[in-house]
């Protein structure tokens, strides 16, 4: 592979990361999947800056330090898997998981950052095993969750699957001659599938619609290239669609995080315009996210009991991860029937809520504005 294409597919990723941890630093709903990401998303960083520096300035250390932090990358993963299914992985696999990361470490730092061959190989088989462990993990645990965590694990597991190939072609004693290495690949698909865990909001069906997205802006362009001049080789023409996918998968991060903030902006913006009429038809109709919404009656809400009204009531705004379990499944059941993210409180006498659909939209910073509407909303005549 050209150093120059190495360049600047690992700088594609490095700044894909920077972008997705980013978005989850600045996230204004601390919450312990949060947590995961961001030492997740740094471990990444970390590596691939490593990765850079190496391929600017050659060194041993830069080289055996990347591998050092690639050695705890498995253990961030297994840690995000745990608080996706809400349960502790067996006492083998954590130890497993830890000891192997700290034995790589201690090898590598023995070897002088210049670790042997087998170590390489021994890196490989291990996290290829733990891969399969948290795959596993999730996979035994994905119908203790809710409807919504299920979508995270599922995409978790869809990601990590793709992932594990990609990244294995960075091992050069196991792959001497691809054209392209995967381990930028693999990133920008781990960070894509994981930048709506956050909000809650992940789904196989987003990743593999991101993934189509870059593909085809990929293979597209290269295609109206060959056409034009076919006389390019094939290594020539798989490196550049791997740059181009590799910038569209960048491209769809930005646009994320960016459409995350405008959204939330445009909606307060949009309520605020009107505040002067101090009606609730005029606040409901400011920006389409309300006006499209299902209004839920008392007639309705006669479906469930009154005492799982008046939980539903307490809250202002109520989300798939809102209150303890038990109203959680209230919330989700009117979430599913009316294809919304959101109930919005508009009344306790009478009872009266608004089920929103935001969509790709949703978002801590979406929801905490929400929860200031549903206050104007409340006190408008």
């Amino acid at each position: 592979m050209s150093e120059p294409i190495d360049l600047l597919l690992t700088a594609l990723a490095l700044a894909g990361v920077f972008v997705a941890l980013s978005g989850v630093s600045l996230t204004k709903r601390p919450s312990v999947v949060a947590d995961r990401l961001r030492v997740l998303y740094g471990l990444l960083a970390a590596f691939f800056s490593l990765r850079l520096l190496n391929l600017l300035v050659p060194s041993s250390f830069f080289n055996g330090a990347t591998l050092l932090v690639a050695a705890w990358l498995p253990f961030a993963q297994l840690r995000l898997a745990e608080e996706i299914v809400r349960f502790h992985a067996a006492k083998a696999v954590k130890i497993f998981t830890l000891v192997g990361a700290c034995v790589l470490s201690v090898l590598t730092l023995l070897s002088g950052f210049v670790p042997s061959a087998a170590v390489l190989i021994g890196l490989a088989l291990y996290q290829i095993s733990a891969t399969v462990l948290v795959i596993l993990l999730l996979r035994a645990h994905r119908s203790d969750v809710s409807g919504e965590d299920q979508g995270l694990a599922d995409t978790f597991v869809l990601a990590l699957l793709l992932v594990a190939p990609l990244a294995l072609t960075d091992f050069r004693e196991l792959f001497a001659d691809t054209p392209v290495r995967g381990g930028a690949f693999a990133v920008l698909v781990l960070v894509l599938a994981t930048s709506h865990f956050v909000s809650g909001h992940g789904k196989p069906s987003l990743l593999l619609r991101d993934l189509g997205i870059s593909l085809a802006a990929g293979g597209t362009l290269v295609a109206l290239i060959l056409v034009s001049e076919p006389a390019f080789s094939f290594e020539f023409a798989t490196q550049l669609t791997a740059c181009v996918v590799a910038t569209t998968g960048l491209i769809l991060l930005l646009e994320r995080f960016a459409t995350d903030r405008r959204a939330s902006s445009g909606l307060v913006h949009a309520v605020a315009k009107v505040l002067h009429r101090s009606d609730r038809a005029s606040l409901l109709e400011a920006h389409p996210l309300l006006s499209q919404g299902r209004l839920l009656d008392a007639h309705v809400l006669a479906d469930y009991p009154e005492d799982t009204i008046k939980s539903l009531l307490a809250y202002s705004i109520l989300t798939g991860q809102t209150g303890p379990e038990a109203l959680r499944d209230a919330t989700r059941d009117l979430l599913d029937r009316y294809a919304a993210t959101h109930l919005l409180r508009l009344s306790i006498e009478p009872p009266q809520m608004l089920a929103i659909s935001a969509g790709e939209l949703a978002g801590p910073s979406l929801d905490d504005d929400l929860a200031l509407i549903a206050r104007l909303v409340e006190g408008a005549r």
